[in-house]
């Protein structure tokens, strides 16, 4: 909200499978709600964008015209260098005597994560051994890049999931895939097993199609001087069926423009203030980056364009808005002092980039209050690079400044400059949506969690100071908070 998303839709919020459901009921619970929310919601248009995170453990960076920037600027990239490899098709219309038309023959529509390792104990399928390698220099961490037997040091280059973009047609036909594949394969993680062999069989025929259009001399020189860009077939036999779809516009984020996953990578970043020259200077010195150089503020966020997040807007006289603005509970540092060049930033060291979303993806032994260690999805990690984001310490200031903000007439004014601006045409503000078309407030889903949140003491989101035992109810009416008044 604060950054001024659409408002999300939670898909399979508040349901509950019968008791004794197993991890793998729950994984193809969740795909299914995925898949029905992209197929049979009325609002979700084909050619809409579409950003699926998880809903445990992303937190989201940057402004949502970044994220959208990026990727088309990603795909724009990547497009033209698959134009080059594979080159075009000429696709006839049979009912238009004498027409052709050139085609590029395959296109990226859809972007993942990147992660440094590939899913476990299928070395030799096509999803970890033919896909694409890293756009990431050779040597991006030394010497020991992609050999290092922890896999610290691999450069990311294979499919994770928990955060893609795409339009709503093309994530539709692999979430159908991914829903036909889990559910005749019963494993817990089967919706990451099919992504990893989805995006390795398109690479694979792919591969096979180049080969079967080029030039036998062309590939003997090219791999003779060193510069193939063959994809590695040897010893890879998918098993491959006639009439099945493999082509899917896949592709990953290698560099971290859009999505960073920790995953063997919490070493890679570190929060940057791009107006301290001396540290971003010494930053990729400090993390044995090969020609190193002075890291700078990615253009899209110095861009005059982009706007600073703590100027208030402007009302009329006499204007009522809600929350009424309080001195105390807005305060917001001086935009003059405080701008994207002032505010820490996630940053990947090796790729330069400031991603727009992080996912913590990763579990690792920690002590809980009884003194036992017990499993939790980064709960240490997740607590404290929460208070590292640039937001946090004006939390609660900047979320009453976004439920304020007039969102329509700065659509309108950014369409008009000849900007893009982002929101769901269901409407809504200050709240999310279900994938049964549901809308719920944020104090109905967030009361209690405060503490958590905003860290300042200032007491429940909308009775900031007033009475903790105030009884709160949802749409329902049915008491999410406080105590009921007794008689």
């Amino acid at each position: 909200m604060i950054l001024n998303y659409p408002p999300p839709t939670l898909v399979r919020y508040g349901r509950r499978l019968p008791d004794g459901s197993s991890d793998y009921d729950y994984m193809v619970d969740r795909v299914t709600g995925i898949y029905n929310f992209l197929e049979y919601t009325p609002h979700v248009r084909d050619g809409d964008f579409v950003l699926i995170a998880d809903g445990y453990d992303v937190y989201f960076q940057l402004p949502p015209e970044v994220l959208i920037q990026r990727f088309q600027n990603i795909l724009r990239e990547n497009n033209a260098k698959l134009k080059k490899k594979y080159g075009l098709a000429k696709e006839y219309h049979p009912y238009r005597k004498g027409l052709e038309e050139s085609l590029q023959k395959y296109s990226q529509r859809v972007l993942f994560s990147a992660g440094k390792e590939c899913f476990p104990n299928i070395t030799a399928d096509a999803g970890c051994a033919t896909v694409p390698q890293s756009s990431l220099p050779p040597d991006a961490y030394g010497w020991k890049t992609d050999i290092d037997p922890q896999g610290h040091l691999t450069r990311p280059r294979w499919l994770k999931p928990g955060t893609v973009i795409g339009q709503a047609a093309d994530l539709k036909l692999i979430y159908a895939e991914v829903l036909r594949f889990v559910e005749e394969n019963r494993h817990n993680r089967s919706d990451y097993l099919a992504l990893t062999q989805m995006y390795g069989r398109q690479e694979y025929v792919r591969e096979l199609e180049r080969r079967r259009s080029s030039h036998w001399f062309k590939e003997w020189v090219y791999r003779l001087i060193g510069i193939s860009d063959a994809a590695n077939v040897t010893g890879v036999n998918p098993r491959l069926e006639p009439g099945h779809r493999y082509e899917y516009g896949i592709g990953v984020d290698f560099e971290s423009h859009l999505f960073f996953n920790t995953y063997k990578s919490k070493k890679d970043v570190e929060w940057l203030q791009y107006h301290n020259i001396s540290t971003t200077s010494s930053a990729q010195m400090h993390h044995g980056v090969p020609r190193e150089r002075r890291l700078l503020l990615p253009a899209d966020l110095a861009s005059p364009r982009l706007g600073n997040p703590f100027i208030q807007p402007v009302f009329g006289k006499g204007e009522q808005v809600k929350p009424e603005f309080n001195s105390t509970l807005d305060a917001l540092p001086h935009p003059r002092n405080h701008s994207w060049h002032n505010m820490p930033l996630l940053t990947n060291i090796h790729s330069a980039s400031v991603p727009a979303l992080i996912r913590l993806d990763e579990e690792k032994s920690v002590k809980d209050d009884k003194s036992w260690p017990v499993k939790h999805p980064e709960r240490l990690m997740r607590d404290t690079w929460w208070y590292n984001m640039w937001y946090q310490p004006w939390a609660r200031a900047l979320l009453r400044k976004y439920m304020r903000s007039p969102t329509g007439f700065d659509a309108a004014q950014s369409a008009l400059l000849g900007g893009q601006d982002w929101w769901d045409l269901r409407g809504g503000k200050g709240g999310v949506w279900t994938d049964k078309g549901e809308w719920l407030d944020y104090a109905e889903i967030c009361t209690g969690f405060e503490e958590e949140v905003f860290d300042d003491d200032m007491g429940r989101w909308g009775h900031e100071g007033g009475d903790p035992d105030e009884p709160v109810y949802n749409q329902f009416g049915k008491l999410v908070k406080g105590k009921e008044d007794s008689f």
